[in-house]
Formats: C-alpha cells, sequence, structure tokens
C-alpha cells in the first residue's frame, strides 16, 4: 500500500472528526475561553518523514 494515497482520506476523517466534536462541546475547557480540540493519532508512516521517503526509494529501486 502507497501512503500518500491515504493522506486525502485521513485529513478528511480528521476533518470530521473534529467538527463532530465542536457540535457536541462535550469537553469545554474549565479554566478560560479556549477550546482545545484532541488530535487524532497518527499512522507511523506520518512519523518520520526521512524514513517514508526512504521506503519509497527503496521500492522504486527493488522495480
Amino acid at each position: 500500500a502507497q501512503p500518500w494515497i491515504n493522506l486525502a482520506a485521513m485529513y478528511t476523517a480528521n476533518r470530521d472528526y473534529k467538527m463532530a466534536l465542536v457540535a457536541l462541546n462535550v469537553t469545554p475547557m474549565a479554566h478560560g475561553p479556549e477550546f482545545r480540540l484532541p488530535e487524532m493519532p497518527k499512522p507511523h508512516w506520518m512519523s518520520n518523514n526521512n524514513e517514508v521517503m526512504r521506503d519509497m526509494v527503496e521500492e522504486e529501486d527493488d522495480g
């Protein structure tokens, strides 16, 4: 599976997830008007861009 194909789907899922949290408004901050949304966990291949690039190059070399 090629990771960059999933980027648009992940962006959409993350946006919809945040919009749902805002709509529910279930976690207001007690210490002020600031409202922070929890981040969705990133898949392992987004944690290190250098590693992703290296894997892509290796796939091309195997060709």
